[in-house]
């Protein structure tokens, strides 16, 4: 049984009853859009955090007395941060789509476009017939 992973209105169910799907084929999305908007804080944050670092790492090159070791590995640091803030932000992205683990037939669903799912609902299940 295929699972929410977030909590959101359904906006598109891209399959129906009894339907062959492929393994990844979309099948439900839900409402994306502060998961999209915090992935993309996420992505200009990681943009000025990697425009920092190149600064910082630059500077200690040209003259290297003007910024201390401390202070360009707390630049690093959050950078480090930043990129590891855009992948958690792409996987929760990534949970708003429904996708199906492997090939094989939907069951019956009683889902509705604008229905509200929460994390752990019932989706579809899908049967595997090799």
């Amino acid at each position: 049984m295929l699972k929410a992973e977030q909590s959101g209105a359904n906006t598109a169910i891209l399959f129906h009853n009894g339907e062959r799907v492929s393994r990844g084929q979309l099948l439900v999305q839900i409402n994306n859009a502060s998961q999209e908007a915090a992935y993309n804080n996420a992505n200009a944050a990681l943009f000025q955090a990697q425009s920092m670092y190149r600064r910082y790492t630059e500077l200690s090159r040209t003259d290297p007395a003007v910024l201390s070791k401390i202070a360009i590995d707390q630049v690093y640091a959050s950078y480090q941060q930043a990129k590891a803030n855009v992948a958690g932000a792409a996987e929760t992205l990534s949970e708003t789509q429904i996708r199906a683990p492997f090939s094989g037939t939907v069951g019956s669903s009683t889902l509705s476009v604008g229905s509200y799912l929460n994390v752990g609902d019932n989706v579809v299940a899908i049967v595997n017939l090799k």
